[in-house]
């Protein structure tokens, strides 16, 4: 299983697509609705139409995109570039780690519990429990 609907806000919109990207065409709209009705008590307006739950940390040079929501005890670490796409967007697994500086190109797929290494450019599936990196060459 790559998500567990039972505890995302978004369980009645995902519940309906077979395939995680089958729900990117209309998550955009999904988004900027639940958004707006979001109390300030639980989440704060970060930017125009970026919602942050209260306990989630968002590092200063982390860049959020519209529209986007950033639910409950989350760590957006630095150099982290979330953004938005009309056409394809990336979806994470329940309990993915993304290292610090890494790119995942339109259209990746992370399994759950899966960890990506820093500075790892990913396109593609990646398996649950497994770890993703990029061989590195010492250059001398």
């Amino acid at each position: 299983m790559l998500l567990d609907l039972s505890h995302t806000l978004a369980r009645d919109y995902l519940a309906q697509f077979a395939c995680p990207w089958d729900a990117l065409a209309g998550i955009s709209d999904f988004i900027l609705e639940l958004g707006s009705q979001f109390s300030p008590d639980g989440y704060s307006e970060a930017t125009p139409n970026v919602w942050v739950h209260k306990s989630t940390h968002v590092f200063p040079s982390a860049y959020l995109g519209a529209p986007c929501i950033i639910g409950p005890e989350t760590e957006v670490r630095h150099g982290a570039f979330v953004r938005s796409s009309a056409l394809a967007g990336v979806v994470l697994g329940d309990f993915a780690d993304i290292g610090c500086n890494s790119v995942l190109n339109p259209g990746t797929v992370i399994g759950r519990r899966t960890s990506v290494y820093p500075l790892s450019s990913v396109r593609g599936a990646a398996p649950r429990r497994r770890i993703v990196f990029i061989r590195r060459q010492m250059i001398s």
